[in-house]
C-alpha cells in the first residue's frame, strides 16, 4: 500500500508518500504512477527553493518528503497552489482508481 500525505496548514506545505503499491511486481503500473506525480511535483517545487524556505527535499524509492514555508513572492505563492492542487487531483484520482493500493489523506488549513 502506498500512503499519500499532503497537508497545507500554517506550518508550511508537506508532501509525504510511504511504501509501495505492489499492484504487480517487476511490473507495477501504479507505483509507476505514484512516482511520476511525485517526482514531477517534486521538480516544480524545487524550481522555486531560491523564493522559499525548502525545509526538506528527500525523493527515495519507498519514502518521499517535500516540507516548504514562507513562500516570498505572491507569483510563486500562486504556482505553488496550482502545483499543490495537481498534486491533490492525482493523489485523489490514484486513490479512487486503485483504492486497495493507494491511500490518500488530504488536511488544508486557512
Amino acid at each position: 500500500m502506498t500512503e499519500i500525505k499532503f497537508s497545507a496548514t500554517a506550518e508550511g506545505v508537506e508532501l509525504r508518500v510511504v511504501g509501495h503499491a505492489n499492484y504487480n511486481p517487476g511490473h507495477d503500473i501504479v507505483c509507476a504512477a505514484v512516482s511520476m506525480l511525485v517526482n514531477t511535483y517534486a521538480s516544480l517545487v524545487e524550481d522555486y527553493s531560491n523564493v522559499m524556505d525548502l525545509q526538506e527535499m528527500k525523493v527515495n524509492a519507498g519514502e518521499v518528503i517535500i516540507r516548504y514555508r514562507d513562500v516570498k513572492s505572491e507569483e510563486a505563492a500562486d504556482e505553488l497552489n496550482n502545483y499543490n492542487a495537481f498534486v491533490i487531483r492525482g493523489s485523489k484520482m490514484l486513490q479512487e482508481g486503485f483504492p486497495d493500493y493507494v491511500s490518500f489523506t488530504c488536511l488544508l488549513e486557512n
